[in-house]
């Protein structure tokens, strides 16, 4: 994960970037259909936490914090962001990854057609492992839900911690505004590597538009960026770490 984070910094589409390594590296010892089910999973328990993201900005406009358009509008963000996942969550019993294959099947080229079989039984055993995420499995993705609200709760802290030391107004409803913002762009704006300057625009914009200041805005994510930067390094060293971990764990029998 931490090896991905760091291809996430280089390569365009950001989040989907670093999926290279994952797949480079879980290959040697997963299955293809396994690994694209827990990277169905993790997409599917990150759009669950944008809920969660809604719930911190809905309390901050129902206390009249800020312009309350701007709360609006990023706690509508937010919900709109989740729902791919619901609706991937409320397809999965009826044969969703399945459905979606027998569609592409019907296609005229040549290469579908003639792995239709294979491609049809790939997708079966995907739809089967997501499945599990709502039968026999469900207590496994809870937790991976849970840990991932944890990490964003963490995040909301960090951001607090800063506000506060920048003096900027509005403390904790600042910080659950921010992370709104932050959750949003990082995943609207894939594409920019890093989001390196868009970040800064983004948060001195959101900040204007709260009735603060875009210095303050920028402050904020400049400070922001120390984390970012020193989480980098850890990146970096765990990608590099990537070949000796595959050497030392030989490929698991199928």
């Amino acid at each position: 994960e931490r090896a991905s984070v760091a291809l996430n910094s280089l390569l365009p589409l950001g989040n989907h970037g670093g999926q290279i390594i994952k797949l480079t590296a879980l290959r040697h010892w997963y299955r293809s259909d396994q690994i694209v089910t827990a990277g169905v999973w993790t997409m599917v328990a990150t759009g669950l936490c944008n809920n969660f993201t809604a719930l911190g900005v809905l309390v901050a406009f129902f206390l009249g914090f800020g312009e309350l358009w701007v709360v609006a509008f990023l706690a509508l963000t937010a919900i709109i962001l989740s729902v791919p996942s619901l609706f991937i969550l409320f397809n999965l019993k009826r044969g969703l990854v399945r459905r979606a294959t027998a569609i592409l099947t019907k296609l005229p080229a040549s290469f579908v057609k003639n792995r239709r079989k294979k491609i049809l039984a790939w997708a079966s055993k995907i739809d089967s492992n997501l499945g599990e995420a709502l039968g026999s499995r469900a207590p496994d993705f809870r937790r991976l839900l849970a840990l991932k609200i944890l990490a964003q709760t963490i995040r909301i802290l960090e951001i607090w911690m800063v506000i506060e030391l920048l003096h900027v107004p509005g403390g904790l409803l600042t910080a659950l505004v921010y992370n709104a913002m932050f959750r949003a762009v990082t995943q609207i704006v894939s594409f920019v590597p890093g989001k390196l300057g868009v970040m800064e625009i983004a948060s001195a914009a959101t900040f204007a538009a709260l009735g603060f200041t875009s210095e303050m805005g920028l402050s904020v994510a400049l400070a922001l960026r120390v984390r970012f930067f020193a989480n980098q390094i850890l990146c970096y060293t765990m990608l590099s770490q990537v070949p000796r971990v595959i050497e030392k764990y030989p490929a698991l029998s199928n």
